[in-house]
């Protein structure tokens, strides 16, 4: 229980420092940066530094996690930490939650991690197909994640913050919408 309030912690540190970071100075050249590199130069920012102060920030606040996780699993090693699953769940509960927002990839890991618990049978109501056995449940839980993952990215393309948020809503012209803006 310890190490579970010592992670919301680093999270809410990392949600803070980002928010900080996109309303300020620096969040400004950052984006600057990215919009046009050559253009931020000719307006004043430093690029080579501002480059060099977002990396060391991801990784000053990457180490974070990566310090307490480590303290909690005592052992690592490639095979048991970093297996496939928990990078298409990283990309799910950004794109779940909104990649243009703060609060987004929070939302996204609350509800994926929710979604987990019901198709895995933790929570009390909870995932039962009465044709699945228990050793393909994984699977089928992973096959449910996939099918997730390419229905957000179609249907809800900003996420579920945006998508519930007031500024769009279920519709017909959403839909075309999207549908649209993800076409080739």
């Amino acid at each position: 229980l310890f190490f579970f309030y010592l992670m919301c912690g680093a999270a809410a540190v990392a949600i803070a420092v980002t928010w900080w970071v996109l309303r300020s100075r620096f969040g400004y050249g950052l984006i600057a940066i990215r919009e046009n590199e050559d253009a931020a130069a000719v307006i004043g920012v430093n690029t080579t530094a501002y480059k060099v102060a977002a990396f060391a920030l991801a990784a000053a606040l990457t180490g974070l996690a990566g310090g307490i996780f480590s303290q909690w699993n005592v052992f690592i090693n490639q095979d048991n930490t970093f297996p496939i699953e928990y990078n298409v769940q990283m990309i799910l509960m950004a794109l779940l939650g909104g990649t243009g927002t703060v609060f987004g990839p929070a939302a996204g890991a609350v509800l994926l991690q929710l979604l987990i618990q019901f198709l895995g049978g933790s929570l009390p109501i909870s995932f039962d197909l009465p044709f699945v056995s228990s050793e393909a449940r994984p699977i089928v839980a992973q096959v449910i994640l996939g099918l997730l993952l390419v229905v957000v990215v179609i249907f809800v393309p900003r996420g579920v913050i945006d998508f519930f948020g007031g500024r769009t809503r279920l519709s017909l012209s959403y839909l075309r919408r999207s549908l649209r803006d993800t076409s080739l």
